[in-house]
């Protein structure tokens, strides 16, 4: 089953001589130079602390870096920061959700900023086996639950790029299976920039790029 996102253009995430830290002795990476097109999948690894998130996040443009720029082209053309929320859906252990919302609701929420591939958003439910769940409030949820329910709105935007921290934590085997699935039914044409550790969150994907960090000194 392929999913098409509408329309056709062609993005490209290009970031230049990225650098960036907390001011310590050891910066946490730096010269970082990449270009991401659509079809592209970029893995950022690294050990703990080594800036995984906090490159997701520049790359996103959520964070501003400390040295270097980051750039979004749709056809050649570049796309100012203050519109490319637009563009992209993120879901990172960060990312908390209302603790009085149910599944319902926050699918409901999610798509009333965002398009959705699916005809009737609310067949998420039964794509992530939380129909029994539908409007119980997150705080009586598991985290496996809650994390299936992120990942699952971020993979069903209609958006051209998809930011993905660590996926695959707080999900059983069974449940990281389901994101496999999801992720070779609805990726498509789009670009994926997927940070994390464990192999099993990518494995199956053509990797164009990846990204080991290292601290460096500074």
């Amino acid at each position: 089953m392929t999913i098409p996102v509408s329309g056709s253009p062609v993005y490209e995430l290009r970031a230049k001589d990225i650098g960036h830290s907390f001011g310590t002795a050891s910066g946490l990476f730096s010269d970082i130079t990449i270009s991401i097109k659509s079809g592209e999948t970029c893995v950022i690894t690294g050990s703990n602390g080594s800036g995984k998130s906090t490159l997701l996040k520049i790359l996103a443009g959520q964070r501003n870096p400390q040295k270097g720029s980051v750039e979004l082209f749709r056809d050649n053309a570049s796309l100012s920061h203050e519109i490319w929320y637009k563009y992209f859906a993120w879901s990172g252990p960060w990312n908390e959700l209302y603790s009085e919302y149910s599944p319902l609701e926050f699918i409901k929420l999610w798509f009333s900023f965002k398009s959705s591939l699916l005809k009737h958003p609310e067949e998420l439910l039964e794509i992530l086996n939380l129909t029994d769940a539908a409007n119980q409030p997150a705080k009586q949820l598991s985290s496996g639950m809650m994390q299936r329910l992120k990942t699952g709105l971020v993979l069903t935007s209609d958006v051209p790029l998809l930011f993905l921290d660590e996926p695959g934590i707080l999900l059983d085997n069974q449940n990281k299976q389901l994101f496999k699935s999801l992720l070779s039914t609805y990726l498509n044409n789009r670009i994926l920039v997927l940070a994390s550790n464990d192999e099993s969150d990518w494995s199956g994907l053509t990797i164009h790029h990846r990204i080991d960090l290292k601290p460096v000194i500074v």
